[in-house]
């Protein structure tokens, strides 16, 4: 009985793996999936050389001190009201407006500024910026407070938890 599974098997198995067509698939599956991962991740890693135009107006200086750039974006300053920045990126045709309103204190934890455009911004932009701006927000305000950063690197401790099992003695 064991034989005559075997020899069907067997015969199965060499009509099968001796097509041309079995062959070609076996070969050419994995060159299909390797073709279409390199080209999706080329795709999702281009990156447009297009810098959007953002007006900035900034009373406190948060940006402008610093001189920041980052590379989606090039910053053309701005003096005036909130009014008056919505006014010319519209006349303009710019690609966008930050506000960054003026800093009454430096105790506040939250401090909103706003981005002004007819289309939203895609979330790494979004990411960017904010990042941007709560770095600069944090130089700003320890500047203002006469901070320096390298007695605040000191105050970062690593705590690190090392646990040790006990037994029903109470020793390891």
């Amino acid at each position: 009985m064991k034989s005559q599974v075997w020899l069907v098997f067997e015969r199965e198995f060499l009509t099968r793996v001796q097509r041309k067509s079995f062959i070609l698939v076996t070969l050419l599956t994995p060159l299909a999936f390797l073709l279409f991962f390199v080209v999706a991740g080329l795709i999702f890693s281009y990156q447009s050389d297009d810098k959007s135009q953002i007006l900035v107006l900034d009373p406190s200086g948060i940006l402008a001190e610093q001189g920041v750039e980052l590379r989606r974006f090039e910053f053309q300053y701005f003096s005036g009201t909130e009014e008056e920045l919505k006014e010319k990126i519209l006349v303009d045709q710019l690609d966008g407006g930050l506000y960054l309103p003026s800093i009454s204190d430096n105790s506040g934890e939250a401090y909103e500024f706003t981005f002004l455009s007819d289309e939203p911004l895609d979330i790494e932009s979004t990411t960017m910026l904010n990042r941007s701006i709560r770095s600069q927000l944090r130089s700003f305000r320890m500047q203002a407070l006469n901070l320096d950063d390298a007695v605040l690197e000191s105050l970062d401790v690593e705590a690190v938890l090392s646990q040790q099992p006990l037994t029903n003695s109470g020793k390891k």
